[in-house]
Formats: structure tokens, sequence, C-alpha cells
């Protein structure tokens, strides 16, 4: 493609969504057109993967629009620092309804500090159900195994 002209992106998960973000990038002077909306199915991350390719074919600079960056949140913090990495690495500008302010540098450092804090968090937090559980079990006067 390579032809330096401004492509808006958007990414959603439910058409009423997606509506919103393309009325939001008119609002704004972009029109989205058809292949460069791309609507997830729950659970799934190809239309992900496809906007990615796509945008690094483009090779430009181009706006990104969401609802929130919280659509890249996968199933862990790693899932969420590579997708936001990959959107930066793919030159996309992130324009989001929620995180107006978005930077990536900052999502990355609060995912770094909460990565730092998670191993004890987790262990922490499987002790206390533990203790909850057998707390309950214990008034229930039933025998722990």
């Amino acid at each position: 493609m390579g032809d330096n002209k401004v492509r808006p992106f958007a990414y959603a998960h439910s058409p009423a969504v997606m509506r919103a973000l393309t009325i939001e990038a008119k609002y704004r002077g972009y029109f989205i057109s058809g292949g460069y909306d791309f609507l997830e199915e729950p659970g799934e991350h190809r239309a992900f993967d496809k906007m990615i390719e796509l945008a690094q074919e483009v090779g430009v600079t181009n706006p990104l629009y969401v609802d929130t960056v919280k659509e890249f949140a996968g199933h862990s913090l790693a899932d969420f620092k590579d997708a936001l990495t990959a959107i930066e690495d793919a030159r996309l500008l992130v324009n989001s309804a929620v995180e107006p302010d978005y930077n990536y540098y900052h999502f990355m450092t609060a995912i770094e500090v909460l990565e730092a804090l998670e191993p004890g968090y987790v262990k922490n937090r499987k002790s206390i159900m533990v203790v909850t559980m057998s707390t309950q079990l214990d008034a229930f006067g039933t025998a722990l195994p």
C-alpha cells in the first residue's frame, strides 16, 4: 500500500461499539473504510491479528479507534502487554473513548509494576481463599480431607 494516506482503523467486540467508533472517527474528519474496521468475536483474537498485519503492511502511522484499551487485555498481564506492544510497533495511535490520554509508555510502566507485584498478590490471595474456605467448612461441621 505505502501511499502515505491516513487510514483510520477501528477495533471492537460489538457492532454497537463499532458504530460508535465510526461516528467518532467521522466527527474527527476521518472515514473508516471497509476492511479497516475489525470486529472481534468473543474470546478470539483473529481480527486483532489481521488488524496488526494490515497496519504493518500500510507502514505509516494511523489512528486506531477503540472504546477502551481494555479490549486488548486478553487473559493475563502478559497478553495485555503483548497486545499494546504490537499496536505500538504497528504504528497505530490509540484513540480511546475511555482513556482519552492513553500513553503506551505509561501503560507499560503500570503493567510492569503489576507484574512485579503479581506473584506475591496471587500467593496471598490463594492463602486468603484457603483460610476462608476452611473457616466456612468448619462452620458447617464438615471435616477437611
